[in-house]
């Protein structure tokens, strides 16, 4: 008689092992517990999982911390549906009493106008990168530049990690690379003419057009004006500098005394973008600039504005008020100037090797892998960058509504291109 035999028993799963404070050792290595993160079960349950390599020692300790945390916050007042518009509210409550500027609290609040309408009344800790998707295609739709809804999506990040911060909720529900950038067409602004740029560099100086450019302006009503013209002063100072220099604005306002050697004639200045750094001979106009600087201690900023650092903020500001004062075109920027730089070298026949260096390129031809500008190269070349910057004057009376139909050229030997 045939017989079979039973099958075997299944193993039974085996479970992770749990010490008494409630960590789980895990099979792969690792430790693993859950928390009620504000001390009571009506609050949120958080996972935490520690790395592999993490010690029993490492995970006592850590989770002893996070108790502590929790042991903290029991018994205060939890939100179980902490909104976005609560959490925007706490955001501009927290500028508006940080001492931050107005222009700060007022773009906080304008992002607000557009972003809470839209996700306001949503769950913070249900957010999701969908809901901040759908949120861009709409305000694409809507007209908005990138560059706004991409300033949007910061503060909203800033609100949530105030929220995390405070513990409003147990974890961030956007963590780094959920949000994508919005990224926008790419606009090409022509770089400025000798002759724009002269009156740029020399509205604040000419008497006529400053009143012209004071009595226009309303934000200026009810403000000192020689105090905003000082400031304006400096800061052309410190855009003439950039042009000079081919530098970022960035790289203008964090330069300190440290970077300028008189004695050596040089100038460093750092690339906070392509993380180079240039050394460039000091030609006479940019030593010119430097020497009417207020000198500081070495670490002190070389431009600054009533004995305060300049900010990548208030230059850009400043930028905006000599183009108004100087009737510039609508389109330039601070980083037109770096772009004129390298069109007037380019201009004046300066190899493109050469212009990489003063640009603070980190990609070019193949030429710049093996030719290393010198010394007497590169002030070459910063000296026909002068000669251009130089070489045009700008006419008295050269205001919007002085009823001058043209501007003649008073020229040092080169003529406007």
């Amino acid at each position: 008689m045939a017989t079979t035999e039973p099958a075997p028993a299944a193993k039974p799963k085996r479970k992770p092992k749990r010490t008494k404070d409630g960590l789980h050792a895990l099979k792969r290595g690792g430790w693993r517990f859950r928390l009620y993160t504000f001390g009571s079960k009506d609050g949120p349950r958080k996972l935490f999982t520690l790395p592999r390599g993490t010690t029993r020692a490492e995970a006592e300790a850590y989770l002893a911390a996070e108790k502590s945390k929790a042991k903290a916050l029991a018994g205060k007042p939890f939100l179980q549906h902490f909104t976005v518009r609560q959490a925007w509210a706490d955001l501009e409550r927290y500028y508006r009493g940080s001492g931050a500027s107005e222009s700060t609290v007022r773009i906080v609040v304008q992002s607000g106008a557009h972003v809470l309408p839209l996700l306001g009344d949503r769950r913070l800790a249900d957010l999701r990168g969908a809901d901040v998707e759908s949120y861009q295609r709409t305000r694409i739709e809507q007209g908005a530049a990138a560059a706004t809804i991409n300033m949007e999506t910061t503060w909203l990040r800033a609100a949530i990690r105030r929220a995390v911060r405070a513990r409003w909720i147990a974890e961030d529900p956007l963590p780094s690379g959920t949000i994508k950038r919005v990224v926008g067409e790419a606009k090409s602004v022509p770089p400025l003419t000798p002759l724009e740029w002269a009156r740029f560099r020399d509205a604040v100086e000419d008497e006529e057009t400053w009143q012209f450019y004071a009595v226009r302006i309303p934000q200026l009503a009810g403000r000192p004006l020689d105090v905003h013209r000082g400031h304006l002063r400096t800061a052309s100072a410190a855009f003439r500098f950039a042009l000079l220099t081919g530098s970022r604005v960035s790289e203008v306002w964090s330069l300190t005394w440290s970077a300028v050697d008189f004695e050596a004639g040089r100038v460093t200045l750092a690339a906070k973008k392509t993380h180079l750094v240039k050394s460039l001979p000091l030609a006479p106009t940019v030593r010119a600039i430097l020497e009417s600087q207020p000198r500081g201690t070495p670490a002190a900023p070389v431009f600054t504005r009533s004995g305060a650092a300049w900010s990548n903020t208030t230059l850009r500001s400043a930028f905006r008020s000599l183009a108004k004062a100087s009737g510039l075109r609508a389109g330039p920027s601070p980083h037109t100037l770096k772009h004129t730089c390298g069109s007037w070298l380019t201009g004046e026949g300066v190899p493109e090797a050469v212009v990489a260096v003063v640009l603070s390129h980190r990609k070019t031809t193949m030429t710049q892998r093996y030719v290393h500008p010198s010394d007497p190269v590169l002030l070459e070349a910063l000296l026909k960058l002068e000669n251009v910057e130089k070489a045009v004057r700008a006419p008295i009376g050269r205001h919007l509504g002085s009823g001058i139909a043209s501007f003649p050229l008073q020229s040092e030997g080169l003529s406007a291109r």
